[in-house]
């Protein structure tokens, strides 16, 4: 028992990490003053959902750093949607509205139906930064002479892909 005080004692004597009054073995110490300087430059995990997509971006400031599982807010808007009534119309409202202030009209795409279906094609009646309305027709023949479909309101049931996307500069 009395050799292990001498040996602790001993070796306490002898080492300079002790002896120093710095917190680090390093050499020259480092105080811990100076280790709080270190520290509060070190970003921080954010704990902040990541901006959506902007024009012409942004450096950013803020001392924190983006996680590996941060996602940023998606900027389209997409979905299906199903004609109802005899009027060929659709109307969506989207499940998270587009930015505010933007005002982008959706593009439709070709119903979803069996192969060789002809086209649908939707004109926007009123779209908003939330919501929108259109009515759509779809193509029932091409005559080759006039090459131009003739075609007939949608009929209810009809499905039709929208895709709208944030304005990125005022319409001119």
């Amino acid at each position: 028992m009395i050799r292990g005080l001498i040996l602790i004692a001993a070796v306490a004597i002898s080492s300079p990490a002790i002896a120093q009054s710095s917190v680090s073995p390093l050499n020259p110490g480092v105080t811990a003053e100076q280790l709080q300087s270190i520290e509060a430059r070190i970003p921080q995990p954010a704990d902040t959902t990541p901006p959506a997509e902007m024009v012409g971006g942004t450096a950013g400031a803020a001392p924190t750093f983006r996680r590996a599982d941060a996602a940023a807010p998606r900027i389209t808007r997409s979905g299906v949607f199903t004609v109802s009534g005899a009027s060929g119309l659709i109307g969506g409202t989207w499940s998270m509205p587009l930015p505010a202030g933007a005002s982008s009209y959706p593009m439709f795409f070709t119903g979803i139906g069996p192969a060789g279906s002809m086209a649908i094609d939707c004109l926007v009646i009123s779209s908003t930064n939330t919501a929108f309305q259109a009515q759509c027709r779809q193509g029932v023949l091409t005559l080759s002479l006039l090459s131009a479909p003739i075609s007939i309101l949608a009929p209810s049931g009809t499905q039709v892909y929208a895709l709208a996307l944030p304005a990125t500069q005022v319409s001119q």
